[in-house]
């Protein structure tokens, strides 16, 4: 285990790498997530299972439960925070939502951060464990980026090893129409 992440973790995320010109550089000075090989992304279920328990089966019904969900256009809107972190929120996010209580009434003892919040809200961390002062100038440097739009059309499952997070496995949405 690091400070931050248990060896064996999983989370289930949609990666946003359209993302990555506006906001790379804020993150590798604010998000400690990124030095551990986290990419953008809107995280749909986290902690998910850990990796021993990922059995085929488990990946059959998670890839059946990715297939079901239709993929869809979003874009990141503006910057938001909650204490010590700053983020973009994705629109619409009623779809993200969708998609963590789809997995969630699918794995009903995951709850989305262990049941931390009542209510997940859709997000894609810039910065984290940060001073205010340090919020406020990544919101002055990401507000101009916004909107950015992105595609939604995978579920990636991320798995930590202990020193970095890896693409485990990337389950497709049904296309849109």
């Amino acid at each position: 285990m690091t400070a931050r992440f248990v060896t064996g973790s999983t989370g289930i995320v949609v990666t946003v790498p359209e993302s990555e010109p506006a906001v790379r550089a804020v993150r590798v000075r604010h998000d400690p997530a990124a030095a551990y090989g986290v990419p953008p992304h809107v995280t749909v279920l986290y902690p998910w299972l850990l990796q021993d328990e990922i059995t085929d089966q488990v990946l059959a019904d998670l890839r059946t439960l990715a297939a079901s969900m239709v993929a869809f256009e979003a874009v990141l809107t503006q910057v938001g925070r909650f204490p010590g972190v700053a983020w973009l929120a994705p629109e619409p996010a009623g779809r993200f939502l969708a998609l963590t209580r789809a997995i969630w009434g699918t794995w009903p003892h995951r709850a989305p951060y262990e049941g931390r919040f009542a209510e997940p809200v859709p997000h894609l961390t810039v910065a984290d464990g940060v001073a205010d002062s340090i919020l406020d100038q990544v919101g002055l440097e990401l507000a101009p980026l916004l909107p950015l739009r992105f595609t939604v059309e995978a579920l990636t499952v991320l798995g930590f090893d202990g020193t970095r997070w890896t693409q485990l496995q990337r389950l497709r949405l049904t296309p849109g129409g």
